[in-house]
């Protein structure tokens, strides 16, 4: 027998005992054909869109990294998420067409939230930022004294959050080009455009309250006033330049006062006015002080008249959807959306419970009722033509109601109120 194959009989002898030795010592189970198989279902949780996010804590001890080179939608599968896939989708889609966002092709500002992850934060103003400053400094441990600028222009801002978005900016990194952010997270707040610019009226400029000044002077206030609100000068032993000189003073002196009277009647409806408060805002003798600061209808005036500030410049202008796939976050939809971005990143520096204010405050003029009220005191073709000018993009683009609101404005009819209490 040749020597090769004798070799591979051996080779053959060797495995086929191998195998009888296997069948003999190994059990193998009885075939019982009238049984069946039984099969573990995997549990999926039924999908409901009205259903909130519900997450159950977990007892493992494994924790999962995010990558930060994976845009959410194209990680984020869960139909928890998927109205955030829908809303970017949407807004690709009228990016694809002729749509005015398309003008706008770089964000105004972009600020690196969270360098280890490469999470980006469009700030847009009135939308909660404050909250968003307020996460991020408290993750990078940017809260503590050595942090702060004391050559900000913002002393009182100092006081209230001492990391402010200065800081915060200047700590982690900012950009205003597309190259700066490439294919990372990236996120924007929106809410209903015409409450949003009615919250800027409210906080910056109605009865001059903002406690800085900086409004009154510098951002259309005072401008506003002396433009648009006509006065008859031949009741008055003063011209308008000195009206409004006297005016600017009483102003000035009466910073806080005019911020605790607004405080004052917006915490309490039955809240009375002493005769010394009721005269600071309506002074019969100086009309550029009855009221103090410029109403909705003359603010308005002034917007239109190309007056600008950041708190009511249009989202799409600021952020410039149509170069970055944010995560698009509402307002109105808060605290659970937040908590949603916050469980996409999956930081553990970054607790919901940082976002959390301490107490609740009820916010009446956020009723419809309320921001009918103040609406109401706009003429028709004023209203129009803000909504051309300054909020249709961002309601088409969000997906909010702006004109039927107004259609019940209309139905209410006209008012001359000048100090909504509300």
């Amino acid at each position: 027998m040749p020597r090769n194959l004798s070799a591979n009989c051996r080779r053959i002898i060797i495995a086929v005992s191998t195998i009888a030795t296997f069948l003999v010592f190994v059990p193998i189970p009885e075939f019982n054909p009238n049984s069946k198989l039984e099969v573990t279902p995997e549990i999926i949780p039924e999908f409901n869109s009205n259903s909130k996010l519900e997450v159950t804590p977990t007892t493992t001890t494994t924790t999962t990294k995010v990558t930060p080179e994976i845009s959410y939608s194209r990680n984020l599968v869960s139909a928890n998420y998927t109205k955030y896939v829908d809303r970017s989708s949407y807004i690709k889609n009228l990016c694809s067409t002729n749509h005015p966002v398309n003008h706008v092709t770089s964000p105004q500002d972009i600020i690196n939230m969270s360098p280890e992850l490469d999470v980006f934060w469009c700030p847009l103003f009135k939308v909660g930022s404050t909250q968003w400053v307020k996460l991020f400094c408290g993750a990078a441990d940017l809260s503590q004294p050595e942090h702060i600028n004391p050559g900000m222009h913002e002393p009182l801002l100092q006081k209230q959050l001492p990391c402010n978005i200065h800081v915060l900016r200047a700590h982690n990194g900012h950009c205003k080009e597309q190259a700066c952010v490439g294919s990372q997270t990236s996120f924007m707040v929106v809410r209903d455009p015409v409450a949003r610019f009615l919250s800027a009226f409210r906080s910056k400029w109605e009865l001059a309250n903002e406690k800085t000044g900086f409004y009154w002077n510098e951002r259309g206030g005072r401008q506003a006033v002396a433009a648009f609100r006509h006065i008859n000068t031949l009741l008055y032993n003063k011209n308008p330049h000195d009206l409004m000189e006297e005016a600017n003073t009483v102003i000035k002196n009466n910073r806080l006062n005019l911020h605790m009277i607004v405080e004052n009647t917006r915490r309490n409806k039955s809240y009375i006015l002493t005769p010394e408060d009721h005269n600071l805002i309506h002074n019969q003798s100086n009309p550029y002080l009855n009221p103090p600061g410029p109403t909705l209808r003359e603010l308005v005036k002034w917007v239109l008249s190309g007056g600008r500030d950041n708190h009511i410049t249009p989202f799409y202008k600021y952020c410039a959807p149509c170069t970055l796939d944010y995560v698009i976050l509402k307002l109105d939809k808060f605290p659970d959306e937040a908590f949603d971005l916050l469980d996409m990143i999956g930081h553990p520096a970054l607790k919901p419970e940082m976002m959390v204010q301490s107490e609740t405050r009820q916010v009446p003029w956020k009723t419809e009722e309320c921001m009918i009220r103040y609406y109401r005191t706009l003429p028709v073709e004023d209203f129009k033509k803000m909504y051309e000018t300054m909020w249709r993009v961002d309601c088409e683009l969000y997906q909010y109601p702006c004109l039927e609101f107004y259609d019940k404005v209309i139905e209410m009819g006209p008012s001359d109120e000048d100090f909504v209490r509300c």
